[in-house]
């Protein structure tokens, strides 16, 4: 396990201050009729899954729509853009489906092609070839496709029956299924021989990969013919089980395939050990009031972790460090006033390799979002104007529409990464759950109660750390206890755990 009380405070100043001057220039990209329902992007390809049952391609630069796919008659619910280097090696390898629309794999007729799947409600996954946005194969899976994984040439699909079943790309045919619950299956993640699923009633599967017999393990190729899947943990056998507890989002930590961060609709980002299946957690929320975390992304550095306040309707991204000297440490918050609930997002991994470079990402709800970030020159040369009219110091942000849509008719805004000092408080080591633990597990998930102490030392914490900004961080890891039993709910702590209080 690692050791999350080590006093880290010099390098996670070093990467606050860093992105307390980070901005991003958000873009709206408009052309679907419905709800985004996942979304891909590739250096200046973007690509949008949508309830209105079409799949567009954009272009992240300009906001243009390149293409729009068509052919799926319910609502596309996942998409994965496969990298150019796999695509260019798979399809020499695919066999084309007769009934579909024929294309030549054989050689490339544009410099760039890439290989897109899409899943959908109608119980259908696709294979297209972009950009041209040919259909190279179907699959049909007999029920909805809730979520995939791509993994070397083999797709695993996670239905809402809560049935996994495995296609070969190159063959088009299954491989492997399995009923694994009753539920829908809201995330699959496979790393070498590793397979972990969430559900959308609080359990947690993870399976080793074997060879046919049974005998050793074997990592997913896109040779693979055959395996059988033997479980190493299951949640609900554990005492750290939530029945009802709705798992939305899962992600290995990319160098240690044993951890792996997953969100649900609880307050905090949880933190598992696979050999063991215990838990910590870190803040993802406002204390004692309910919130979702519907995606997780990680980069060699940093973790950003979605947030939904559902007090207010109010969306953001949180990031943390993942450098081994401020391992875990919050550092910056991006939201803005008019941000909503994100329920998918993609990071470029060719703007975030090593850390370096300028970060680019897509984020999908009731918007589709593109994420750019704006260089230290060109943030330096833009003149803000100073806020004389903020009183929630916990949430600095500057929205700036621009004046000029001679460039490019899309509406962009741009948003200030901000502090939060709520989101500094020490992890809650979850392996015992127990009344006195600072943890949304302790009772019903929209009433966790918290002290009267407590409420005045996060006042305290919260205002010292507002003052002092992100140039110190002596009040920043602060842990608080919620053992008192009087407590007194105002209409401040949320309309609904006020309403509860009541009753």
């Amino acid at each position: 396990m690692y050791s999350f009380t080590e006093k880290t405070r010099k390098p996670k100043s070093r990467l606050r201050k860093a992105w307390k001057n980070k901005q991003f220039q958000v873009s709206v990209l408009e052309g679907h009729n419905d709800k985004i329902c996942d979304v891909a992007i590739d250096r200046d390809w973007i690509v949008s899954a949508s309830r209105d049952t079409s799949v567009k391609l954009w272009n992240a630069s300009t906001g243009e729509e390149m293409r729009n796919l068509t052919g799926h008659s319910r609502a596309v619910t996942c998409v994965r853009l496969i990298d150019e280097p796999t695509s260019d090696c798979l399809r020499k390898c695919v066999k084309i489906d007769r009934g579909e629309l024929a294309c030549d794999l054989s050689r490339k007729s544009e410099s760039r092609e890439q290989l897109l799947i899409t899943a959908s409600s109608d119980c259908s996954i696709r294979l297209w070839l972009l950009p041209k946005g040919n259909l190279i194969k179907s699959f049909y899976n007999y029920s909805s496709v809730r979520s995939i994984c791509f993994e070397a040439g083999i797709i695993f699909a996670g239905s809402d029956s809560g049935k996994i079943t495995v296609y070969s790309v190159l063959t088009g045919t299954p491989i492997y299924e399995r009923i694994i619950c009753d539920e829908p299956i809201t995330s699959l993640k496979c790393a070498g021989s590793r397979l972990v699923a969430t559900t959308d009633f609080g359990q947690l599967f993870v399976w080793e990969i074997f060879d046919e017999k049974g005998e050793e393990k074997v990592r997913v190729t896109q040779h693979l013919k055959s395996f059988v899947l033997k479980q190493s943990l299951a949640l609900a056998e554990t005492d750290l089980f939530v029945d009802g507890r709705q798992m939305l989002s899962s992600c290995f930590i990319p160098w240690n395939k044993e951890m792996l961060f997953v969100g649900d609709d609880g307050v905090n980002l949880k933190l598992i050990d696979l050999r063991t299946g215990f838990f910590s957690k870190f803040p993802n929320h406002f204390c004692g009031r309910a919130g979702f975390t519907d995606v997780i992304l990680v980069t060699q550095k940093l973790i950003f972790a979605t947030a939904l306040d559902a007090d207010s309707g109010k969306g953001s991204i949180n990031v943390r460090s993942l450098e081994d000297d401020a391992m875990f440490a919050y550092v910056a918050t991006l939201t803005d006033p008019c941000l909503d609930r994100i329920v998918c997002a993609d990071l470029d991994a060719t703007s975030s390799e090593g850390g370096e470079g300028l970060l680019k990402f897509v984020t999908g709800g009731n918007q589709l979002l593109s994420w750019v970030e704006i260089s230290a020159q060109e943030n330096s040369s833009v003149k803000r104007p100073k806020s004389t009219t903020d009183t929630h110091p916990q949430v600095k942000t500057e929205v700036e529409r621009e004046n000029d849509d001679s460039e490019s008719e899309m509406e962009r805004i741009q948003v200030k990464s901000s502090y939060v000092a709520e989101l500094t408080r020490a992890p809650v080591d979850s392996d015992v759950e127990s009344e006195s633990s600072d943890d949304e597990d302790g009772g019903a998930w929209f009433w966790t109660k918290k002290s009267t102490t407590q409420s005045t030392t996060s006042k305290n914490t919260g205002e010292s750390a507002a003052d002092e900004g992100s140039d110190d961080d002596d009040d920043s890891d602060v842990m608080t206890s919620s053992g008192s039993e009087n407590e007194l709910i105002t209409e401040e702590d949320g309309a609904w755990r006020w309403w509860c209080s009541i009753l």
